[in-house]
């Protein structure tokens, strides 16, 4: 078994192979509108990022956050941690439904997702 490291780009997650460099593409559906293994929100634990992505420990299969704005409308945001420039940021407005989240599992070698039935 290989080490592996997950990660997001794009809003998609991808696997690296630490021993042979070869990346692989767990989805294709992130973008503007779906945001996969990673918040929409900034979600944060003190100073550390909330884990949205988490590897198995036999590496075949990652469990993540998924959110899809909703057709909330971006607004924007300054940012001004290297250089000031406005963000555009997709937030639900007082009195709009939240993002919807949910909670995968993808297997790394067939990029199935099998999704979690939560209810808070």
């Amino acid at each position: 078994m290989h080490a592996r490291v997950a990660f997001v780009r794009d809003n998609n997650i991808y696997v690296t192979d630490l021993a042979t460099g070869d990346e692989t593409a767990c989805h294709a559906d992130g973008g503007e509108n779906v945001i996969n293994g990673t918040s929409d929100l900034g979600v944060r634990r003190g100073a550390e990022p909330a884990r949205r992505v988490s590897l198995e420990p036999d590496g075949r299969r990652i469990a993540f956050l998924a959110t899809g704005p909703d057709g909330d409308r971006p607004f924007s945001l300054l940012n001004q941690d290297r250089s000031t420039r406005l963000v555009p940021v997709r937030y639900p407005r007082p009195g709009t439904p939240n993002s919807e989240v949910k909670i995968g599992v993808v297997e790394i070698s067939t990029g199935r997702t099998t999704w979690i039935e939560a209810r808070l």
